[in-house]
């Protein structure tokens, strides 16, 4: 798959995210939702006349897990539009350019991204023993919802995780699968993960490899074929 299929997916995943964290049905009751920045309030068997508020700040945020929550949804959401947004400069960069840069940070930054969220995610509903939850679904508390049932908001960003935790595995083998075997495999997740390709282990009557470092995950690139320095066992050295 090309570079802006995966820019493509990553601003995908980045709007997203965006938009389950400015949505205000994470909770919700008959006559009242909140979500990690935003609420809304309706009389009850009108849900069209909607009144609806934003927390400003932190600050304005009722409980302190849901402080932390917002902190942490909002510290992922950063990663992934950085991450979208590398992926998106790859894609449109020369390739000579990128050949210079290297892109084997990429899916660490999605992991990281993907951790922090779901750190979030799993905050978040502590908040439903705070006040401003329990006024809105009753008899709330830790992980229970009382009156309130799960949104659509919260869904919408449990499975974004999911999906944001599945691009990178899918990423790393559609480059992968093409690959010759060990050692070359073995060479290009060290490649992978760290933008440069390593010393690559010698066999019997091999002559070792010149890299062109640094390596990029759109195709492995060497001085010399991979006929001419494949080792003759598919054995690592002793």
């Amino acid at each position: 798959m090309g570079a802006s299929v995966w820019a493509a997916l990553g601003l995908a995943l980045t709007c997203i995210s965006a938009f389950s964290l400015i949505s205000p049905a994470w909770f919700q009751s008959p006559t009242f939702s909140f979500g990690v920045l935003t609420y809304c309030s309706w009389p009850q068997g009108d849900s069209w006349n909607q009144s609806c508020g934003t927390f400003g700040s932190l600050d304005d945020i009722p409980d302190f897990a849901w402080k932390a929550a917002a902190a942490l949804l909002l510290g992922g959401w950063l990663l992934l539009a950085f991450n979208a947004i590398l992926l998106l400069s790859w894609a449109l960069a020369p390739k000579e350019l990128c050949l210079r840069m290297g892109s084997g940070r990429t899916p660490g930054m999605q992991a990281a991204a993907v951790t922090t969220t779901v750190v979030g995610l799993l905050v978040f509903p502590i908040s439903l023993a705070s006040p401003f939850a329990k006024e809105a679904c009753g008899t709330s508390s830790v992980y229970r919802s009382g009156q309130c049932q799960l949104g659509w908001g919260y869904v919408t960003a449990i499975l974004n995780a999911v999906l944001a935790s599945l691009v990178p595995v899918i990423r790393w083998l559609s480059v992968t699968q093409d690959l010759p075997s060990w050692p070359w495999k073995q060479a290009w997740g060290a490649c992978w993960r760290t933008g440069t390709w390593p010393s690559l282990p010698r066999g019997p009557g091999q002559q070792p490899a010149e890299y062109q470092k640094p390596c990029h995950p759109a195709g492995y690139r060497l001085t010399q074929t991979h006929e001419e320095v494949q080792p003759r066992s598919e054995e690592p050295p002793r």
